[in-house]
């Protein structure tokens, strides 16, 4: 019987021993992640003030007064151009249904 509690004892004291080892490796995670998270939040950090900084110096441009004549000339190629896409949409348009029938 003292054998068998003897056993018992190594056995319990084996597993206590080998719980130690986990626990102590859990803790040296939590180390290492704690030290990459901060190390990323420091990066995160360092970004953005970089960010925060180039915006600063990022002026807006002056609107520019153009002329009226080169507004209108604007104004009329820019129609222009939408009306030639819409012609074009229509042809494809068109040649689709004609295939497909």
């Amino acid at each position: 019987m003292v054998d068998c509690q003897d056993d018992e004892i190594n056995n319990q004291s084996q597993l206590v021993e080998k719980l130690r080892e986990q626990v102590v490796e859990l803790e040296e995670l939590i180390v290492t992640h704690r030290k990459e998270s901060e190390s990323l939040q420091a990066e995160q950090q360092r970004v953005q003030a970089e960010n925060d900084s180039a915006k600063d110096e990022v002026r807006p441009l002056p609107s520019l007064a153009l002329p009226p004549y080169l507004l209108h000339h604007h104004h009329h190629h820019h129609h222009y151009y939408h009306q030639h896409v819409f012609i074009i949409d229509l042809s494809c348009a068109y040649y689709k249904l004609s295939v497909s029938t």
